[in-house]
């Protein structure tokens, strides 16, 4: 009857609101740049080049393969600040990195070589003297431990200097203190993860740090190494995570107590990284590696801290467009889940700031506040699966897309931005998901045809399928009517389609069966924005046209077109018979048909909140709609018409209010087949025992009713929940009941 997300259309009992709120950030005091380019040296040109555009008085030349080296290079920027070059194997694949050092570097500059000749072989040395420079000086030794410590030595650090230790095999962990060590002056002394290397222990103990600080958890630098580091220091600090990600904010975290820049690069990949050292050091920024799984933790760690500026090493192929929104407190994506956020820890007066003129317009503050304090999002996980933004000729959306527990599909939030940033639509839906469903056994598909059609005359006109039988016509047909939502042509939800059950099994059985997208799935955004949409302009008129069409189909027998209606289609079907004119439609099937659809909304409400699958406070929403509506006769005078009340206008709720579909069963003279399952909870089984007494004069009704159907006619056992829904296919002996009927008034 309602919505078919149950438990979301209550969750979200608001379809046209959001925020935007950021106090802690405005406009000119928040940056966030890419540095990149077409491969790792391109983009370690362009790092050096916004380290510095002059001339250079030294630069540093690592290998691109052997990172080890190159974490080294932090400790020289006390001999003048630097740019990390990274080159490769030879000069022709290093031929960007060697052109930016030729055109920045002075002649008298000196260059400082990383690594022995197995890292950055003698070609470069030659290649370096032909340009002109010949201050060269190659720190390196018979491994990467060796030339550590020549680095180091070469800085010339000063007694009582702290020291970081951290793992010289693996990455990452040293490529996050690499930063903060350079521009503290804090040499970085690398090690294999189960012995600390002879020369590497010596140079410790020469510098006699005040404190040692191990980078990483005991896989990376073992116990016997921080026991060994004890004997040289009492003060040694190891700081670690649970993976590297975690590790490097908390370096982070541990060492910037006032943090206001932050360079960013990737997990997965070292070079970029490397190329930043000494622009993250100009900055006094740390380098913090990131993937798509740890980004939250690191915008939340970027809030916190007041970032004003953000550095991203390396193309979307490194560190995604998404990561960058969500990084980027100014962007639609950081916005929308900062709005999410704040609905969630029901933060409602920063979720009021952010909305559209025209949407404050349309509501008052207090009906806006009670609205979003109404709502709930029980089962619903904390932090979206995934966050994407698409251009609109409005201004933009972004679709936040989210678990919930006990739904067959994933939750779409999708939030409306104006070109101003601000909100002007909120509403929710399933999201698309590949599907796994199967047509029942009962079909035939070499029995029928398909083909595409369109309905209605006018301008925007809705797709729709054809299914026709093989064989000698004219065919009896039915036109399917939607319930209430947004739904296509199949009645999708999760892995059950209930109009392509019914369409393929009545067209394997000789019936033609039209079925088309409802027109707040075709066309959603005119439906949300017409203030006169009724329940004529949203389904009656749409079926009438369906019916039309049919008539005039040379396939079908214009005399036998019957229209079957599920859920609020069913309860509509009488008065789609009666707009059809007594030369219409020849019957009508009712499926799920509500006598009311507000006295429904109401009891399935009830029903939810006896279970646990809705709070006191939508319930209470629920009633508070249901007075306002139905018990208020003045409704909905002194209501603006550009109000949403509970996904719709007032327009919509005086459709809702003033309904005929009991009398107009009552007037038409078509016969009527209706079907009720038990177990639906939805539209009770009760409503079937309100027809009957409400037709009780009439003499061509019939009543079916199901012990084991739910509310979308498919099986099932125990407790009426939504999380049965999702799964199965319409029973086999709803069809015959079906093409039983059709076939008797058919005759």
């Amino acid at each position: 009857m309602l919505n078919r997300n149950t438990k979301l259309s209550v969750v979200l009992a608001l379809a046209t609101c959001t925020f935007l709120s950021y106090p802690a950030y405005a406009d000119d005091n928040f940056s966030i740049q890419r540095l990149y380019g077409s491969d790792r040296y391109e983009t370690c040109s362009n790092i050096a080049n916004y380290f510095q555009q002059g001339q250079l008085d030294s630069v540093i030349v690592a290998s691109e393969e052997q990172f080890a080296d190159a974490l080294s290079a932090g400790c020289l920027q006390e001999l003048g600040n630097s740019p990390i070059m990274l080159v490769g194997k030879n000069i022709k694949s290093s031929d960007k990195t060697l052109g930016y050092i030729e055109n920045h570097l002075k002649k008298e500059g000196t260059i400082y070589i990383l690594g022995g000749e197995a890292s950055v072989n003698s070609e470069f040395e030659r290649y370096f003297k032909e340009k002109g420079f010949n201050k060269i000086i190659r720190l390196g030794g018979k491994d990467r431990y060796e030339t550590n410590v020549k680095a180091v030595s070469k800085a010339d650090v000063k007694e009582g200097t702290p020291v970081i230790v951290a793992n010289g095999d693996n990455f990452p962990d040293a490529l996050s203190i690499a930063s903060i060590a350079s521009y503290k002056g804090y040499p970085v002394f690398i090690t294999p993860s189960g012995n600390l290397p002879n020369e590497i222990e010596e140079k410790i103990k020469e510098i006699k740090p005040s404190n040692i600080y191990v980078i990483g958890g005991i896989s990376s630098v073992s116990s016997n190494i921080e026991s060994k580091l004890k004997e040289v220091s009492q003060n040694v600090v190891r700081i670690e995570g649970k993976d590297r990600y975690e590790t490097s904010i908390n370096i982070c975290k541990y060492f910037n107590k006032d943090l206001k820049n932050l360079v960013v690069a990737s997990g997965k990949n070292f070079p970029d990284a490397l190329s930043g050292i000494a622009l993250s050091a100009k900055f006094k920024a740390p380098i913090v590696i990131t993937d798509e799984g740890n980004v939250e933790e690191l915008k939340s760690y970027v809030q916190n801290q007041k970032v004003n500026k953000i550095v991203i090493l390396g193309g979307e192929n490194m560190i995604s467009k998404n990561v960058e929104d969500i990084l980027n407190p100014l962007s639609l994506k950081s916005k929308a889940e900062d709005f999410m956020t704040c609905l969630l820890n029901k933060k409602i007066d920063e979720a009021m700031e952010g909305l559209s003129t025209d949407l404050k317009s349309g509501y008052g503050e207090s009906i806006m506040k009670s609205s979003f304090s109404s709502m709930s999002f029980k089962g619903m996980d904390t932090k979206p699966l995934d966050i994407k933004q698409e251009k609109l000729p409005l201004g933009n959306m972004v679709t936040l897309t989210y678990k919930v527990e006990g739904l067959p599909t994933n939750l779409d939030i999708k939030i409306k931005y104006d070109n101003d940033g601000k909100v002007y639509n909120f509403t929710s839906e399933a999201a698309p998901v590949e599907s796994n469903y199967r047509l029942p056994t009962y079909v035939n598909i070499d029995n029928f045809t398909e083909k595409n059609v369109a309905i209605g005359d006018e301008k925007y006109k809705l797709p729709g399928v054809l299914s026709i039988p093989k064989g000698k016509g004219p065919f009896p047909a039915v036109v399917l009517v939607h319930g209430s939502g947004a739904n296509d042509m199949d009645e999708t939800y999760g892995d059950t389609k209930v109009f392509k059950d019914i369409s393929a099994g009545l067209a394997s059985k000789g019936i033609a069966v039209l079925r088309y997208n409802k027109r707040s799935n075709e066309y959603p955004s005119l439906t949300a924005i017409d203030t006169k949409l009724d329940l004529n302009k949203e389904t009656v008129n749409d079926a009438v046209d369906a019916v039309k069409l049919l008539k005039k189909t040379k396939e079908i027998d214009s005399s036998k077109v019957f229209v079957l209606g599920h859920s609020q289609g069913a309860m509509l079907t009488p008065t789609i018979l009666k707009d059809c004119g007594n030369s219409g439609a020849a019957g009508g099937i009712m499926m799920a048909g509500p006598v009311d659809f507000l006295d429904t909304l109401l009891e399935q409400s009830k029903y939810l909140n006896s279970i646990g699958y809705m709070d006191e406070d939508n319930l209470k929403y629920i009633q508070n709609l249901y007075d306002l509506v139905k018990n208020n006769k003045d409704f909905p005078k002194n209501i603006s018409e550009n109000t949403i009340i509970f996904h719709a206008y007032p327009y919509y709720w005086l459709s809702v209010k003033n309904s005929t579909q009991a009398q107009d069963a009552v007037d038409i003279k078509n016969p009527l087949l209706i079907l009720q399952g038990k177990r639906d909870y939805q539209v009770a089984a009760s409503n079937l025992e309100k027809w009957k007494n409400i037709l009780k004069d009439k003499q061509n009704v019939e009543y079916n009713s199901y012990d084991k159907l739910n509310h979308f006619f498919i099986e099932g056992e125990g407790k009426m929940t939504p999380e049965e829904y999702g799964k199965g296919n319409v029973p086999k002996y709803v069809i015959d009941d079906i093409v039983s009927w059709i076939s008797k008034y058919s005759k």
